[in-house]
Protein backbone atom coordinates (compact mmCIF):
# COMPACT_ATOMS: atom_id res chain seq x y z
CA UNK A 1 0.00 0.00 0.00
CA UNK A 2 1.65 3.35 -0.74
CA UNK A 3 2.52 5.73 1.81
CA UNK A 4 -0.14 7.98 0.86
CA UNK A 5 -3.12 5.43 0.67
CA UNK A 6 -1.88 4.49 4.13
CA UNK A 7 -2.25 7.77 5.49
CA UNK A 8 -5.66 8.08 4.03
CA UNK A 9 -6.84 4.74 5.37
CA UNK A 10 -5.56 5.37 9.31
CA UNK A 11 -7.48 8.68 9.00
CA UNK A 12 -10.40 6.56 7.96
CA UNK A 13 -10.09 3.54 10.78
CA UNK A 14 -9.77 6.65 13.37
CA UNK A 15 -12.87 8.27 12.46
CA UNK A 16 -14.99 5.48 12.28
CA UNK A 17 -13.79 2.87 14.95
CA UNK A 18 -12.19 4.52 17.71
CA UNK A 19 -15.63 5.13 19.01
CA UNK A 20 -16.95 1.27 17.62
CA UNK A 21 -14.88 -0.35 19.58
CA UNK A 22 -16.20 -2.53 22.54
CA UNK A 23 -13.00 -2.88 24.25
CA UNK A 24 -12.78 -1.17 27.46
CA UNK A 25 -9.91 1.18 28.25
CA UNK A 26 -9.02 3.68 31.04
CA UNK A 27 -10.30 7.05 30.57
CA UNK A 28 -7.43 9.75 30.52
CA UNK A 29 -10.04 12.64 30.21
CA UNK A 30 -12.14 14.40 32.26
CA UNK A 31 -15.52 17.08 31.95
CA UNK A 32 -14.69 19.91 31.52
CA UNK A 33 -16.66 22.97 33.67
CA UNK A 34 -18.18 25.18 32.15
CA UNK A 35 -18.31 28.86 33.11
CA UNK A 36 -20.61 31.50 31.49
CA UNK A 37 -17.71 32.10 29.71
CA UNK A 38 -16.80 29.03 27.99
CA UNK A 39 -20.72 28.75 27.51
CA UNK A 40 -20.69 32.30 25.86
CA UNK A 41 -18.13 31.12 22.90
CA UNK A 42 -19.44 27.23 22.81
CA UNK A 43 -22.89 28.61 22.13
CA UNK A 44 -21.11 30.64 19.44
CA UNK A 45 -19.61 27.96 17.50
CA UNK A 46 -23.28 26.21 18.01
CA UNK A 47 -24.33 29.30 15.87
CA UNK A 48 -21.50 29.28 13.54
CA UNK A 49 -22.23 25.16 12.54
CA UNK A 50 -25.55 25.88 11.95
CA UNK A 51 -25.24 28.35 9.50
CA UNK A 52 -23.29 26.24 7.70
CA UNK A 53 -25.45 24.53 4.76
CA UNK A 54 -22.89 23.72 2.86
CA UNK A 55 -18.62 23.86 2.33
CA UNK A 56 -15.92 23.98 0.04
CA UNK A 57 -12.13 23.76 1.05
CA UNK A 58 -9.08 22.71 0.68
CA UNK A 59 -7.82 20.11 2.99
CA UNK A 60 -4.01 18.81 4.37
CA UNK A 61 -4.45 15.86 6.53
CA UNK A 62 -1.28 14.60 8.69
CA UNK A 63 -0.21 11.86 10.64
CA UNK A 64 1.40 11.71 13.59
CA UNK A 65 4.29 10.39 11.90
CA UNK A 66 4.75 13.31 9.28
CA UNK A 67 2.84 11.88 6.41
CA UNK A 68 0.80 14.02 4.40
CA UNK A 69 -2.14 13.96 1.59
CA UNK A 70 -4.63 16.84 0.16
CA UNK A 71 -7.49 17.46 -1.40
CA UNK A 72 -10.72 18.71 -1.09
CA UNK A 73 -13.41 18.76 1.61
CA UNK A 74 -17.27 19.08 0.62
CA UNK A 75 -19.98 19.09 2.77
CA UNK A 76 -24.15 19.23 2.84
CA UNK A 77 -25.95 19.54 5.77
CA UNK A 78 -27.18 17.33 6.67
CA UNK A 79 -25.30 14.36 6.33
CA UNK A 80 -23.23 14.73 3.56
CA UNK A 81 -19.72 14.65 3.24
CA UNK A 82 -17.23 14.19 0.80
CA UNK A 83 -13.44 13.49 1.06
CA UNK A 84 -11.39 13.41 -2.59
CA UNK A 85 -7.94 12.83 -2.37
CA UNK A 86 -5.32 14.42 -4.66
CA UNK A 87 -3.81 12.27 -6.91
CA UNK A 88 -1.97 9.79 -7.28
CA UNK A 89 -4.28 8.75 -4.09
CA UNK A 90 -7.16 6.45 -5.34
CA UNK A 91 -8.51 7.37 -2.32
CA UNK A 92 -12.51 8.79 -1.97
CA UNK A 93 -14.49 9.14 1.27
CA UNK A 94 -18.39 9.65 1.11
CA UNK A 95 -20.89 9.80 3.31
CA UNK A 96 -24.73 9.77 1.58
CA UNK A 97 -26.80 10.90 4.74
CA UNK A 98 -26.65 7.16 6.04
CA UNK A 99 -23.04 5.34 5.27
CA UNK A 100 -19.87 6.60 5.30
CA UNK A 101 -17.77 4.84 2.49
CA UNK A 102 -14.65 4.33 1.97
CA UNK A 103 -13.75 3.83 -1.83
CA UNK A 104 -10.37 2.82 -3.34
CA UNK A 105 -10.67 3.15 -7.11
CA UNK A 106 -7.23 1.72 -8.08
CA UNK A 107 -8.35 -1.53 -5.89
CA UNK A 108 -12.21 -1.30 -6.79
CA UNK A 109 -13.00 -1.84 -3.21
CA UNK A 110 -15.28 -0.01 -1.07
CA UNK A 111 -16.22 -0.19 2.53
CA UNK A 112 -19.51 0.85 4.41
CA UNK A 113 -19.80 1.87 7.87
CA UNK A 114 -22.77 3.87 9.51
CA UNK A 115 -22.38 7.77 9.97
CA UNK A 116 -23.59 7.90 13.22
CA UNK A 117 -20.56 5.86 14.87
CA UNK A 118 -18.48 8.48 13.57
CA UNK A 119 -17.25 11.33 15.55
CA UNK A 120 -17.54 13.91 12.72
CA UNK A 121 -21.28 12.45 12.46
CA UNK A 122 -22.45 15.43 14.59
CA UNK A 123 -20.42 17.98 12.29
CA UNK A 124 -23.64 17.35 9.40
CA UNK A 125 -26.87 17.17 11.87
CA UNK A 126 -29.25 18.67 10.68
CA UNK A 127 -29.30 20.81 14.06
CA UNK A 128 -25.80 20.89 15.88
CA UNK A 129 -25.45 21.60 19.31
CA UNK A 130 -22.64 20.57 21.21
CA UNK A 131 -23.22 19.99 24.67
CA UNK A 132 -26.80 17.82 23.49
CA UNK A 133 -24.42 15.42 20.83
CA UNK A 134 -20.92 15.07 22.82
CA UNK A 135 -18.84 15.61 25.68
CA UNK A 136 -16.53 18.31 26.03
CA UNK A 137 -13.46 17.64 27.13
CA UNK A 138 -11.40 20.35 27.41
CA UNK A 139 -11.85 23.78 25.82
CA UNK A 140 -9.57 26.99 26.06
CA UNK A 141 -9.42 30.64 24.55
CA UNK A 142 -6.19 31.80 23.90
CA UNK A 143 -4.99 34.85 21.44
CA UNK A 144 -7.18 34.31 18.22
CA UNK A 145 -7.59 30.89 18.81
CA UNK A 146 -10.83 28.69 20.26
CA UNK A 147 -10.21 25.04 20.61
CA UNK A 148 -12.51 22.58 22.01
CA UNK A 149 -11.94 18.88 22.65
CA UNK A 150 -14.92 16.30 22.53
CA UNK A 151 -15.75 13.09 22.59
CA UNK A 152 -18.99 11.18 22.38
CA UNK A 153 -21.46 11.06 25.30
CA UNK A 154 -20.32 8.57 27.88
CA UNK A 155 -17.26 6.96 25.59
CA UNK A 156 -14.29 9.53 26.60
CA UNK A 157 -12.03 6.41 26.71
CA UNK A 158 -12.73 5.57 22.81
CA UNK A 159 -10.97 8.62 21.28
CA UNK A 160 -11.51 12.48 20.84
CA UNK A 161 -11.97 14.77 18.56
CA UNK A 162 -10.66 18.57 18.56
CA UNK A 163 -12.23 21.57 16.94
CA UNK A 164 -9.57 23.94 16.26
CA UNK A 165 -11.54 27.84 15.35
CA UNK A 166 -9.66 31.20 14.93
CA UNK A 167 -12.07 34.18 16.35
CA UNK A 168 -11.47 36.80 14.09
CA UNK A 169 -12.70 36.31 11.65
CA UNK A 170 -14.50 33.30 13.35
CA UNK A 171 -13.67 30.14 11.19
CA UNK A 172 -13.20 26.60 11.53
CA UNK A 173 -9.96 25.69 10.91
CA UNK A 174 -8.75 22.24 11.69
CA UNK A 175 -9.81 19.12 13.66
CA UNK A 176 -7.44 16.29 15.34
CA UNK A 177 -8.94 13.22 15.91
CA UNK A 178 -7.14 10.87 18.40
CA UNK A 179 -7.55 7.00 18.81
CA UNK A 180 -7.74 5.88 22.09
CA UNK A 181 -3.82 5.28 22.09
CA UNK A 182 -3.60 9.32 21.58
CA UNK A 183 -2.20 8.72 18.21
CA UNK A 184 -3.43 11.96 16.39
CA UNK A 185 -4.26 12.57 12.46
CA UNK A 186 -4.59 16.20 11.69
CA UNK A 187 -6.97 17.66 8.94
CA UNK A 188 -6.28 21.76 8.13
CA UNK A 189 -8.59 23.59 5.85
CA UNK A 190 -8.13 26.44 3.68
CA UNK A 191 -10.20 27.94 0.93
CA UNK A 192 -13.45 27.80 2.69
CA UNK A 193 -16.74 28.31 1.03
CA UNK A 194 -19.38 28.56 2.63
CA UNK A 195 -23.84 28.52 1.35
CA UNK A 196 -22.36 27.95 -1.95
CA UNK A 197 -24.72 25.61 -4.36
CA UNK A 198 -22.88 22.18 -4.36
CA UNK A 199 -23.76 19.09 -6.86
CA UNK A 200 -25.92 16.26 -4.98
CA UNK A 201 -23.97 14.17 -7.23
CA UNK A 202 -20.57 14.39 -5.26
CA UNK A 203 -22.57 12.63 -2.14
CA UNK A 204 -23.18 9.83 -4.45
CA UNK A 205 -21.08 6.88 -6.03
CA UNK A 206 -22.18 5.50 -9.25
CA UNK A 207 -19.74 2.58 -9.57
CA UNK A 208 -16.18 1.86 -10.94
CA UNK A 209 -15.65 2.20 -14.76
CA UNK A 210 -16.75 -0.84 -16.80
CA UNK A 211 -13.44 -2.84 -17.57
CA UNK A 212 -13.32 -3.35 -21.69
Amino acid sequence: MRKTNLIVFLFFFFIIFFIARTDTLVAQNQRVSIDSKNFSAIERINTYLNEIKTLRADFLQVATNGEIASGKLYMSRPGKIRFEYTPPSPILIISDGTFLIYIDKHLEGMTHFFLSNSPISFLVKKSVRITDDTEIISFSQKANIIRIKLAKLNQIDKGTITLNFTNQPFNLRKWVVADPQGVETTVILSNMEKNITLNPKLFEFEGFPKKE
